[in-house]
């Protein structure tokens, strides 16, 4: 497989700057996710990678090996896109091939390399079908094959599930993992979606019209967010974000918001990721929370300091999304299922402390990471 490195690359279109100062080191048989909204810069990355646009800035190596004049085809690169891009007058079996047989190869490989993917694919009972008689999940593993039969040194993947349907796109996300955990290949794959750049990758790229934000191991990132943008992109639903006053007096950290005071303690539960940045707190800031780190309280709630109405319930099979409305601010929080409140009902909102981020309003950085 492959070694990738990428250093200081820019990509301007026109006066567009697609890529700013992209730096980023694949290690060999690693997969690895370039995930954000759409524009962010994920596509303009491979098709640099794989040699279909020009880099402005910059360099790009493979194995070690500067490739910027490399010429597409010389790169040993296997791409799949997000349009399967199949022969449609060609069978299963000649499309997978149609790649060894332009190189060269003599039939008798061709047909034993070609059996060889369609049965990783389970595509055998398809062999002499068209792309017309197959169903979507079906032609994106013909896709798919076509790449692996290649054996290349890396495989580029730009949004391969994003025309599946919900339930067919975890499933094959699932089988294409299994897949590239059995053949130890180098991926690099682009999504828009932040569960299959978690679920699938051993390490996953944020970015940001053309800036990366973070990269990290997935629970890593979502755990530890830079910033406020990637602490808003991970997660469904999104981080609750609230404008907070910080006062420190007295062994206390008080979070005034809309007039009540949310208190840590500065003891030996504070955790140390907090406690090791007092110094970085500022007076007006964000504290940001995950839904799933927000309790509700149905009873006593005068004994709490923030409240809010119920305005939303919505069932999700094993969780339920609560929609809480504050004074100025709507929060989420996500409950097991035998939560009791209803629409109209008055909860206390107490948050997992552990759990707590706090952001810079200036650059909006995350200062309770080390």
């Amino acid at each position: 497989m492959a070694e990738i490195l990428i250093k200081s690359v820019n990509k301007n279109f026109g006066d567009v700057k697609a890529l700013s100062n992209f730096n980023l080191q694949v290690n060999d048989k690693e997969f690895i996710s370039l995930v954000g909204p759409s524009g962010c810069g994920k596509s303009t990355t491979l098709n640099l990678i794989a040699g279909l646009e020009d880099i402005t800035e910059g360099e790009i190596f493979i194995d070690g090996k500067l490739i910027n004049q490399t010429l597409p085809g010389d790169r040993d690169i296997a791409m799949v896109f997000q349009t399967y891009a199949l022969y449609p007058h060609k069978t299963v079996e000649q499309n997978i091939g149609f790649s060894l047989k332009v190189r060269g190869y003599k039939p008798d490989i061709i047909s034993k390399k070609v059996l060889d993917v369609m049965n990783k694919l389970d595509l055998i009972s398809l062999l002499k079908r068209k792309p017309k008689e197959l169903s979507g999940g079906q032609r994106q593993r013909v896709a798919l094959g076509r790449a692996l039969v290649r054996e290349p040194k890396l495989f580029l993947l730009d949004e391969p599930l994003s025309n599946l349907d919900s339930q067919l796109r975890v499933a094959m996300r699932a089988e294409m993992k299994i897949l590239f955990d059995k053949i130890q290949g180098t991926v690099i794959y682009v999504t828009h979606d932040q569960s299959e750049a978690m679920t699938m990758s051993d390490r996953v790229v944020i970015m940001d019209k053309g800036v990366i934000q973070q990269i990290g191991k997935p629970l890593s990132v979502y755990n530890n967010p830079n910033n406020l943008f990637v602490a808003g992109f991970l997660g469904n639903p999104q981080m609750n974000f609230i404008e907070i006053i910080v006062d420190i007096k007295e062994n206390n950290i008080n979070f005034i918001f809309e007039e009540s005071s949310y208190i840590l303690p500065i003891n030996n539960n504070l955790p140390k990721r907090i406690k090791d940045n007092i110094a970085n707190f500022k007076n007006k800031m964000i504290i940001g929370v995950r839904p799933e780190d927000i309790q509700l309280c149905l009873k006593n709630i005068e004994n709490y300091p923030i409240k809010g109405i119920i305005k939303l319930i919505e069932p999700i099979g094993s969780s339920f999304y609560v929609h809480i409305e504050t004074n100025s601010k709507r929060i989420v929080s996500i409950v097991d299922t035998d939560f009791c409140g209803n629409i109209g009902d008055c909860v206390a909102i107490l948050f997992k402390n552990y759990k707590i981020h706090l952001f810079d309003l200036n650059n909006n950085k995350n200062v309770t990471i080390n």
